[in-house]
């Protein structure tokens, strides 16, 4: 080496236009080492230099923005070294990392996390890649995808290995922020705190759900043996076959089978509800106290045309058909047509024929009940009175009754208005037969006499019909106010006698009498009953 010009050292003389040492020049710009071309290495005195070669040290520093050629940590790679290019400001990322021996991630405690740019992390079957406790790691930290991925841009790429397990290897890897994915199979347990899942979730095994509120199903629940609801052993089973739905029953007989249980009877072919019970078994509608309910039946022409419903507001069971009401139960009992219309006192319901509603009638039978009376105590008499002459033209009377002293006879006497007819014109008789006939008669006396004596005992009395004529002004030209009578009687003695009787009261042809009397010559009645009946003109 030779020096053919050398400035002072510390002085700042400005050397000449050239030095040449050896193969380099060293001149006013900087340093040329190799043949003074810029081929080499150019050192300029602003700091730049060229290489053409290889540059090896030990270290580099500086934040490494202006080289060329290099792959920027984190970035990508340019797709043009040129940096006058805008290709140079367009990086490109290769999918694949590709992981062929085992290696760990460490970084240093004073780093969020680590990561690479690459999308899909492959760890072949030989290797393992870990992150150490505490550590992050996070592929494709750029957030670029293809079209075959489906990592969102918040999560990065992939990791694809065989297995994955916790860093020691001897345990599952923790999830802080849950998992994502198309479909999934474990072969052993699953325990989460929560778990959302928007796709199809099939359980070859048993399902079991603990601590569970609700259950929230947009789509089908498909149960094969059935949902068990309630503690075990008093719980309800809820079953699903090719036959129907059961509650409480998984071989249901009709589309819904409710049973509470068996009833020993077996659900009818065309039943589509069937409520099983042994024992009481009702179908209850509830409602608030001024609502309706009921049951509808309908059909494509009308899904309202016939109804029975139950008014809770005025506790009345109503039935209609083609939309009108045609009979209701008021809350007595008593029994409308076509609404509110209970008929009359002593009317009953009458067909109309086949074609025609049921109506409200009057009887018309020519014989019709008037009246009935009962007694247990002793009461002096039986008076009727007010009787229709004017719609009956005479009348029947079934009598029984046991006297209150021995030895009593039964009489009979006429009323008009409610007053006696006492006066002395009443003409009568009766014969009685017991192994002989015997026979009674009077002329003018103020009383007709029934019977004979008649002894007190519960069994003895008398049974006796009436016929009883009336005189009325619609038959003035015909005899009346007369009686006959036929039944037994028992006298004191405990002999039972046959009886047939008749009376006429001569008080005149235009005397028209209205009521009647039964009484005893002498004491009471103490216990009978009648019933009177009208034969209609």
């Amino acid at each position: 080496m030779s020096f053919t010009k050398v400035a002072p050292a510390g002085i700042g003389t400005e050397p000449g236009s050239s030095i040449l040492i050896g193969d380099s020049l060293l001149h006013s710009t900087g340093i040329d080492i190799g043949s003074s071309t810029g081929v080499g290495v150019t050192i300029r005195q602003h700091g730049d230099a060229t290489f053409t070669g290889i540059i090896t040290a030990s270290a580099f520093f500086g934040d490494g923005s202006g080289l060329e050629g290099v792959s920027s940590s984190g970035i990508g790679t340019p797709l043009s070294d040129d940096d006058t290019s805008d290709l140079n400001k367009v990086y490109y990322v290769n999918q694949e990392l590709s992981i062929g021996s085992t290696v760990t991630v460490n970084h240093p405690s004073s780093a969020v996390a680590s990561y690479t740019h690459y999308q899909d992390l492959v760890v072949t079957d030989d290797a393992d890649f870990i992150v150490s406790d505490g550590d992050t790691f996070i592929p494709d930290v750029l957030g670029i995808r293809t079209s075959t991925s489906t990592a969102s841009a918040a999560t990065g790429g992939r990791i694809r290995a065989g297995t994955i397990t916790n860093a020691g290897a001897n345990g599952a890897p923790n999830f802080p922020n849950g998992l994502t994915g198309t479909a999934g199979t474990f072969t052993g347990a699953i325990s989460a705190a929560s778990a959302s899942i928007t796709g199809n979730l099939g359980v070859g095994g048993v399902l079991t759900y603990e601590d569970v509120t609700n259950i929230d199903s947009v789509g089908v629940i498909t149960a094969r043996s059935g949902i068990r609801i309630g503690a075990p052993g008093a719980n309800t089973l809820i079953s699903g076959t090719g036959s129907g739905i059961g509650i409480g029953t998984n071989s249901p007989s009709s589309e819904l089978h409710v049973m509470e249980s068996k009833s020993g009877g077996s659900s009818h072919a065309s039943s589509q509800l069937t409520l099983e019970r042994d024992g009481t078994n009702y179908l209850q509608f509830m409602t608030a106290n001024n609502g309706t309910s009921g049951i509808l039946f309908g059909d494509v022409a009308d899904n309202d045309g016939t109804k029975i419903k139950y008014d809770h507001n005025t506790s009345m069971m109503l039935f209609e058909t083609e939309a009108a009401e045609r009979l209701r139960i008021g809350n007595a009992g008593q029994i409308g047509l076509a609404g509110a219309n209970y008929g009359t006192s002593g009317q009953f319901l009458q067909s109309q024929g086949a074609s025609s509603a049921v109506q409200w009638a009057s009887v018309s039978s020519d014989f019709v009940k008037i009246a009935t009376a009962t007694w247990t105590s002793a009461i002096s008499s039986v008076a009727i009175d007010n009787l229709d002459t004017t719609t009956y033209k005479y009348f029947r009377l079934l009598f029984n009754t046991v006297p209150s002293d021995q030895g009593r006879r039964l009489s009979f006497r006429w009323r008009k208005d409610g007053s006696d007819q006492t006066g002395a014109a009443y003409d009568w008789n009766f014969g009685e037969t017991y192994n002989y006939s015997t026979s009674t008669l009077a002329e003018n006396a103020d009383k007709g006499e029934v019977t004979d004596d008649m002894g007190n005992d519960a069994w003895e009395g008398c049974q006796l019909e009436f016929v009883i004529y009336p005189k009325s002004s619609a038959e003035s030209g015909y005899q009346g106010n007369t009686v006959f009578w036929h039944g037994i009687h028992y006298e004191n003695a405990g002999y039972v006698r046959g009886i047939n009787g008749s009376l006429f009261y001569d008080g005149g042809a235009s005397l028209y009498l209205n009521g009647f009397k039964l009484y005893m010559n002498v004491g009471n009645l103490a216990t009978g009953d009648y019933a009177l009946y009208g034969v209609k003109r």
